[in-house]
């Protein structure tokens, strides 16, 4: 076992989409959907997506930012929760 899977999250500097999606509760497919939208704060290095830590303790209202406005449910459901007209089961 890897060092990654034994160190709690907060502690790295970034996490992959499906490491990320696993802290939110979500899906593999939705976090990358989330990524792609800009929902998920992510950084591209190559070929590499990743999840800075920091952003997505602000994005769980963990931490302060700039961004402590909004609900993070509402950044993930998306606009008004519209994606449940696309959800198919």
């Amino acid at each position: 076992m890897t060092q990654e899977h034994t160190t709690d999250w907060r502690e790295r500097s970034t996490l992959t989409v499906e490491e990320a999606g696993a802290v939110l509760g979500i899906g593999r497919a939705s976090a990358y959907t989330a990524a792609g939208t800009g929902d998920l704060p992510v950084i591209r290095i190559g070929r590499r997506v990743l999840v800075p830590v920091g952003q997505l303790r602000r994005l769980l209202g963990e931490i302060e930012g700039h961004n402590d406005h909004e609900d993070p449910a509402q950044v993930l459901v998306g606009k008004a929760g519209n994606d449940d007209a696309h959800h198919t089961g």
